[in-house]
């Protein structure tokens, strides 16, 4: 079995490919409710985070800014800010972190 902080690393890859490949194209920007913008690689990544931790670590939750699946009586929490910087992100800006 792969290791926690092995997992986080190359999902820190994958996200940052997500970011990278999407990073010069135009965005889809949503505002959510409280007026914060949201773009479908916040969505992207979010999912795809939630999608590797059920098959990897089925009893742990995720904690995601655009998407959560919150298990009960679990142990561990992954928490997901898939696009930390949305505003530069969509902006063209490259101070942005997965």
């Amino acid at each position: 079995m792969i290791s926690y902080k092995d997992f986080a690393v190359e999902f820190a890859y994958k996200a940052g490919n997500i970011s990278k490949t999407n990073f010069l194209e135009a965005k889809n920007i949503e505002y959510k409710a409280d007026n914060t913008m949201v773009t479908d690689t916040d969505k992207a990544i979010n999912t795809l985070l939630i999608q590797e931790v059920q098959k990897l670590f089925p009893d742990h939750s995720i904690q995601g800014e655009e998407e959560s699946f919150i298990k009960s009586n679990s142990t561990f929490t992954w928490i997901c800010d898939p696009v930390d910087g949305t505003h530069p992100f969509v902006n063209t800006i490259p101070v942005f972190t997965f």
